[in-house]
């Protein structure tokens, strides 16, 4: 707990993405878009990784990569809110049948910030729909006090808005504000927003590890890895 012992005493503010850094949801994600798919006809090739690398640049990525990956569907539905929304669906079930475990570490880090009594705020691209059905699989969870969700702000990451709409609601003046991300995408929303940072992912590519090196951003295969 070096590290955030420190960081106690560093920071105010704490905030936290969710999906692939607080909870084990990535491989949710990606068998809802093979259920979606299938649901529609087709059967998604790319494997987890190749979902990854995809997903974690940006949400318009995915959409390019989908439509582009099935001429036909985007034929047969245009709009990818419908298909998005069809998707959200699809993770509910697949969420029903397997759960949202944490990701390891993660259970040690939030008793100890709530212990210590430091103020911590979800930042995350999912409805409240979604937060709020894995929260009740993992009620550790709820020492958070603070969720931003995807309803609360305008333009997803890399754009700050996320992490702005966070600050503005629950920050102060002042404040010293640290941020956790397991994306690129994410990284670069905490870049935006002037925010310092810490990486958390054992799914970045050597490229992406490069950049964050270049930028000096602390990098971590997992909250295990940090607090050993």
């Amino acid at each position: 707990m070096a590290g955030f012992i420190e960081w106690i005493d560093q920071y105010d503010l704490f905030l936290f993405d969710f999906d692939g850094l607080l909870v084990n949801t990535e491989f949710l994600h990606y068998s809802a878009y093979q259920k979606m798919c299938q649901d529609r006809g087709f059967t998604l090739p790319w494997d987890f990784p190749k979902y990854c690398t995809i997903a974690h640049m940006g949400s318009d990525f995915l959409q390019k990569a989908v439509y582009e990956t099935f001429p036909q569907l985007y034929a047969e539905e245009p709009n990818w809110l419908i298909l998005y929304k069809e998707k959200q669906q699809a993770f509910l079930d697949v969420l029903a049948q397997k759960g949202a475990p944490l990701m390891p570490g993660v259970d040690r880090v939030l008793k100890f910030l709530h212990q210590h009594k430091a103020r911590c705020c979800v930042v995350t691209h999912s409805p409240s729909s979604l937060t709020d059905a894995i929260r009740k699989y993992n009620p550790v969870l709820d020492l958070i006090p603070h969720w931003v969700t995807r309803e609360q702000y305008e333009l997803p990451k890399p754009q700050p808005d996320a992490y702005l709409t966070a600050v503005r609601l629950y920050g102060k003046s002042g404040d010293r504000v640290l941020g956790f991300e397991d994306t690129i995408r994410g990284w670069k929303a905490l870049h935006a927003a002037s925010l310092d940072s810490i990486v958390v992912s054992s799914l970045l590519t050597e490229d992406m590890k490069l950049l964050l090196t270049e930028k000096k951003v602390p990098q971590y295969q997992s909250f295990e890895e940090l607090l050993s």
